[in-house]
């Protein structure tokens, strides 16, 4: 697994997230940026509230993503 998909479990999300795994994101021209799987699918979407990262929700994972732990496609 590269990334999360929308059928992960929450429990392998999370460890995905607390382990360092990569999320893929991507900006629409609107500003929507959304949380994409590895066949590039919007599993969800993410919004800049922090300073160093985002607030991500999907359906398996909803919580903080740090900029580290992001791969913009």
């Amino acid at each position: 697994m590269k990334t999360i998909k929308a059928d992960t479990s929450p429990f392998a999300a999370a460890l995905f997230a607390v382990a360092g795994g990569k999320f893929k994101m991507r900006k629409d021209k609107d500003g929507f940026v959304g949380v994409l799987d590895d066949e590039g699918n919007v599993i969800g979407s993410a919004h800049r509230i922090y300073h160093d990262g985002y607030a991500v929700e999907t359906a398996p994972y909803w919580g903080y993503v740090p900029d580290s732990q992001i791969e913009w496609v």
